[in-house]
């Protein structure tokens, strides 16, 4: 899904519902709208909360890929490099 079409549904949701030219729908009360802004503002804000609690449980880890080790480093370079050389060819 594109992010930008759940947007697309709630402004044409909300668009519908202040419009009465559709059929059907009454246009919805400021205040219900004043009090709907503020619940998502309010659950947002409570997400946002948890998430630093939860990244402040959890300690900082950095993971860091093991070195090559260094006696097959010139086996995998040599694997590698067997592709464009010739054998035999040695002047």
């Amino acid at each position: 899904m594109r992010p930008a079409l759940p947007r697309f549904v709630v402004a044409t949701v909300t668009a519908r519902g202040w419009s009465p030219a559709f059929s059907g729908f009454s246009p919805l009360p400021p205040v219900f709208v004043l009090i709907l802004a503020a619940v998502i503002l309010k659950y947002l804000g409570m997400v946002e909360c948890a998430k630093v609690v939860f990244r402040a449980a959890q300690p900082r880890v950095s993971v860091k890929p093991p070195p090559p080790q260094p006696a097959r480093l010139p086996r995998r370079i040599a694997r590698r490099v067997s592709h464009f050389t010739r054998q035999g060819l040695a002047p």
